[in-house]
């Protein structure tokens, strides 16, 4: 049997218009999910940020090199060495207590006390820092009198804050 080619071009023409109306259904249908679960992202997204905290880095627990006196809070820290940690930093949270590990404001205090280390005239302070660039200074501090000077600042990562404290010590 000879099909004549206009014959064979209306054939192929309704095969491509139902191929078409079946691509064209298909990517609506894509189309209308995608678009409803775009709409739904930035509420999925505010849940998500809202229902987690930001914490800070978990910091293992250190002993102290020995005749090393240990502080956990300010209070019971010199006074001018307080007064110095005052004006360096404002308030400094207590260890454990919420501070802001990042950039996102929740408390206004970006720094928490770790620990305070004590041997004869050198006091050892270890802070974590929070903020954008979350760091954990160790600084130095020599007490002479009423006098208390920064001898130098060192910065750690909360798996090195231990190491790094009893090097400063020694130094």
């Amino acid at each position: 049997m000879f099909v004549s080619c206009a014959e064979w071009a209306r054939v192929l023409f309704r095969r491509a218009m139902i191929c078409k109306s079946v691509r064209f259904e298909l990517a609506k249908r894509t189309q209308t999910w995608f678009y409803s679960w775009m709409r739904s992202f930035p509420l999925l997204t505010m849940l998500v940020l809202i229902s987690t905290r930001a914490m800070a880095d978990y910091i293992p627990p250190c002993s102290p090199p020995a005749g090393v006196i240990v502080f956990t809070n300010l209070k019971n820290i010199s006074k001018p060495l307080a007064e110095v940690l005052d004006h360096d930093f404002g308030y400094i949270a207590a260890p454990g207590e919420d501070f802001d590990a990042t950039d996102v404001a929740t408390t206004g205090h970006f720094i928490r006390l770790i620990f305070v280390w004590k041997r004869g005239d050198t006091w050892i302070v270890a802070l974590e820092r929070g903020g954008i660039g979350y760091n954990d200074p160790i600084r130095k501090y020599l007490a002479q009198r009423d006098k208390v000077k920064l001898v130098t600042e060192e910065l750690a990562i909360p798996d090195t804050v231990c190491s790094v404290a009893r090097t400063v010590i020694k130094k």
